[in-house]
């Protein structure tokens, strides 16, 4: 081979390898743009993820501490009902006593197996003498209990508020930025009014320390409710009870002698009497009225906690910007941030029943429980929930700024959630 033709073959070679060269640089910079994009969509996907599941666990977390509320005022709504047949079962067992002395009486006392009117007597100035301490005793206990069960009505939804703040704030790595617990119990009375567009706070006040504070959907309940429907049964058993602490069990023998249904007559007794008589201005905590029925929609709220985790962007604004300079390009560009919202409810364990069943008897059993529901954005009356928040300026402070954004919107907020795939 000749030089000269050595010389055109090294030539076109070279050109060749300088084209491969210049179509190589930009199918690597597109090689390296997808790899980062891939990135990209993988911790999109992975934020999403994580995100929901930090959602998930801050409306669960908030709800199983509501149902923990109200279990507690479930629990003192028993030490009340017990309060009240203590109170029925003296007046009742009194009043029996003596009818049981005037039967020991000579020269017919065959009844009695051999107790006499004396003792019957000796038995009711007893618990006569008694009747202003026991009454004094068992009032101070109400007015104990009533005044926990209102303590635990406002305290409740701030623990469960706080508790989910701390767990999703602080350094909570790569992908969480905050998360947050909104539930209707954090509505004060003082703007129910104003949120619901009804005088409900007038009509219906829940059980709270003040007006100008969260509470649980609780409310006062009327004693005879839970005299009629709770109190009398226990009374047979109570009266037994006591009789047999007082040395007089000996009396309920002699009506069972006679073929008395004293049960039965008991529970008549009590029937007619006041449950709560020892301390009138005590009461009972009750479902907020409300919360039982649907015409106004208040059920599908009342009970509903929801959860809001807020993810950083600082991972996604890296790949982005990885992006950019794969693409030659330096203009940056800061990714929106994300949240996502989930929904969970505290609720009665009816058994299987509809709730409109067992509303009435929801507080007498610490049967409430927690799950997650489908997120379902607030009904009308629900529209200015977050604006309605008392929640203290110290707290609302230390929300990153696009938090309170998002918060302080209720209505971007809701149209946002509504729209995500739950």
């Amino acid at each position: 081979m000749n030089e000269e033709v050595k010389t055109v073959l090294d030539r076109a070679l070279t050109d060749q390898r300088g084209s491969m060269l210049v179509v190589g640089i930009p199918m690597g910079l597109l090689l390296t743009a997808v790899t980062y994009h891939l990135i990209g969509v993988c911790d999109a996907a992975l934020l999403a993820e994580l995100l929901r599941f930090s959602a998930d666990k801050t409306a669960f977390e908030s709800a199983i501490w509501h149902s923990r509320g109200m279990n507690v005022v479930a629990m003192l709504n028993v030490l009340m009902t017990s309060l009240s047949a203590v109170w029925a079962s003296w007046n009742v067992l009194q009043n029996s006593i003596g009818f049981v002395g005037t039967m020991c009486k000579a020269p017919v006392p065959t009844e009695c197996n051999g107790h006499t009117e004396a003792e019957a007597q000796a038995i009711w100035h007893q618990m006569d003498s008694h009747q202003n301490d026991v009454k004094t005793w068992l009032g101070n206990q109400g007015k104990a209990i009533a005044d926990l069960q209102q303590v635990t009505s406002s305290v409740t939804p701030s623990i469960a508020l706080n508790q989910t703040v701390r767990n999703g704030s602080g350094p909570t790595g790569d992908w969480l930025q905050y998360a947050v617990s909104i539930s209707t119990s954090l509505i004060p009375d003082d703007n129910i009014d104003a949120v619901t567009g009804q005088s409900v706070k007038a009509n219906y006040p829940r059980l709270g320390v003040a007006t100008s504070l969260p509470a649980l959907p609780l409310e006062a309940a009327p004693a005879t409710a839970y005299c009629k429907n709770n109190v009398i049964d226990l009374v047979p058993d109570v009266s037994e009870a006591l009789a047999t602490r007082l040395g007089g069990h000996w009396t309920l023998d002699t009506l069972t002698t006679i073929k008395y249904d004293w049960k039965a007559n008991f529970k008549l007794s009590a029937n007619s009497m006041s449950c709560l008589g020892f301390a009138p201005n005590n009461h009972a905590a009750g479902i907020w009225f409300p919360a039982k029925y649907s015409s106004q929609q208040y059920h599908e709220y009342a009970f509903a906690v929801w959860g809001f985790a807020f993810g950083k962007n600082t991972r996604a604004t890296a790949i982005d910007n990885g992006v950019k300079v794969a693409a030659g390009t330096a203009a940056a560009f800061t990714p929106p941030d994300v949240f996502t919202a989930s929904q969970a409810e505290f609720y009665y364990d009816c058994g299987g029943q509809a709730w409109s069943k067992c509303q009435d008897s929801a507080l007498l059993s610490p049967g409430w429980t927690a799950r997650l529901r489908r997120v379902r954005k607030p009904s009308a009356p629900m529209k200015g929930l977050f604006n309605a928040l008392a929640i203290p300026a110290s707290f609302t402070s230390g929300l990153p700024t696009n938090v309170q954004n998002v918060v302080s919107s209720p209505d971007a907020l809701w149209n946002r959630s509504q729209d995500l795939i739950h």
